[in-house]
């Protein structure tokens, strides 16, 4: 019986430590998975940059430059099993949709995760 519980929390853990390592590539394509496996609109090609910088449908922009505040502190939130991200104080978009919340805060994490492993770019002049 031990054994039996080693065994599973090894396997849990090397799951768990699996997601928290993925690399700004592996981001990339695992939300495009979920989105193609899982979304409202399977027709989305998610792409980004090491920058910050997303495009999804007709639509670019930078996860560095979203309006952020106490209650949005990233730019981007959950809303239903809608993605969205604020552009200003007073304007948001859809960033995607699932048919189960589950996937929608998966892909949310990893949004997160890749803000993570961008970097912004600077001016050479900004001090």
């Amino acid at each position: 019986m031990k054994k039996l519980l080693t065994i599973c929390l090894l396997i849990a853990t090397a799951f768990t430590t699996n997601a928290q390592q993925m690399n700004f590539d592996e981001t990339v394509k695992y939300i495009n998975e979920k989105i193609q496996c899982c979304g409202e609109n399977r027709d989305l090609i998610f792409s980004a940059k090491k920058d910050g910088t997303i495009s999804y449908f007709r639509q670019t922009i930078n996860l560095f430059d979203l309006f952020t505040n106490n209650e949005y502190p990233n730019g981007i939130y959950i809303s239903n099993t809608d993605i969205k991200v604020r552009l200003s104080e007073t304007s948001s978009t859809d960033f995607t949709s699932f048919k189960m919340l589950k996937d929608t805060e998966r892909v949310y994490k990893a949004l997160l995760n890749l803000r993570s492993l961008c970097t912004k770019t600077k001016d050479p002049f900004d001090k």
